[in-house]
């Protein structure tokens, strides 16, 4: 199940009772009060990010399975994108994923731990949760 994540927003709607209203919450004395949550149940995407110092990496290239270990971790973790290149003198592999749970992280990140790869995780937004992101600030 996706995490719940929700962003609350108050409404207070003050009227004199006329007809019953569906959508009210509860009333105090001639003001009636109706509160909106806004709950977003889309997974949170993160960029994975997995140094490998030389030593580390020199073997896992050696290994004739290395790359077959990287394929079958990919084919586990689904990334939306796969990219590989040097940062620091280090062999890195960056994974964009899409989480629903926290709990994700351990099994996303313990088979780059096991060949001796450094796991940092990044949560990103695209351009669309930036947008929201600076809506809500505004209100």
């Amino acid at each position: 199940m996706p995490s719940l994540v929700c962003h609350p927003y108050t409404l207070i709607i003050l009227s004199t009772p006329c007809e019953p209203n569906p959508d009210v919450l509860f009333r105090i004395q001639n003001f009636e009060i109706l509160i909106i949550i806004d709950c977003d149940l889309r997974p949170v995407r993160f960029i994975i990010r997995a140094s490998v110092p030389t030593e580390a990496g020199n073997r896992m290239m050696k290994d004739p399975n290395g790359f077959k270990q990287i394929e079958s971790y990919i084919q586990s973790v689904k990334p939306e994108a796969s990219y590989f290149f040097e940062a620091g003198g280090d062999r890195t592999m960056v994974f964009i994923v899409n989480m629903e749970r926290t709990d994700q992280m351990a099994v996303i990140a313990e088979p780059l731990f096991m060949i001796g790869a450094k796991v940092e995780f990044h949560p990103v937004m695209l351009l669309e949760d930036l947008k929201k992101a600076g809506e809500s600030m505004h209100h």
